[in-house]
């Protein structure tokens, strides 16, 4: 059995310090899982984790090297903290969809964080939700004492939210 927070590799990273990882089954499509996933206007009607969510430069579809700033709240009685996070991956395939981007306060060779949203299809009514954040560089072994314990608790409070908010947008249209 793996530790809990046995790095995860990312589509663009194979190996790290740490990762943090929440998942669940969703009784909603894989495609309207990942259409909230990327509709960034709306996140502040369903996320307490990430409540804001603003794609710099011009409009269009998210695409690699778009740039977006994220309000993140890692304690939901605060005030939120903007990340810019760099979109390295939009895939949408018929079997899974992901959602990567980068992100680090610090210089890469300090510090790197990628974040993973993939939804795997489970059924035609069904999918499975993953969402991680993998790191590395010499300061990752101080985020993990020190926040690894908050990222698993809103990682997994992101997923239920989104989770909750996929099967409601499903039930409408039934």
């Amino acid at each position: 059995m793996a530790s809990p927070n046995a790095f995860r590799p990312t589509p663009s990273r194979q190996s790290g310090y740490f990762s943090v990882l929440a998942e669940d089954i969703v009784d909603a499509p894989a495609s309207h899982v990942f259409k909230s996933i990327l509709d960034l206007d709306h996140y502040d009607q369903w996320s307490t984790y990430a409540t804001k969510a603003t794609k710099l430069g011009a409009p269009g579809p998210l695409t690699a090297g778009a740039t977006i700033v994220f309000r993140i709240h890692l304690d939901p009685s605060k005030p939120g903290e903007d990340t810019q996070d760099t979109v390295l991956l939009v895939e949408d395939l018929p079997e899974c969809k992901r959602f990567v981007v980068a992100s680090s306060p610090f210089p890469q060779w300090l510090l790197w964080a990628e974040k993973v949203q993939e939804v795997e299809v489970v059924s035609d009514t069904q999918c499975r939700l993953r969402k991680w954040i993998s790191m590395g560089g010499p300061m990752a072994p101080l985020v993990l004492l020190l926040k690894g314990s908050v990222l698993q608790t809103r990682f997994n409070d992101y997923v239920r939210e989104l989770k909750t908010h996929a099967e409601k947008e499903r039930s409408k249209d039934n």
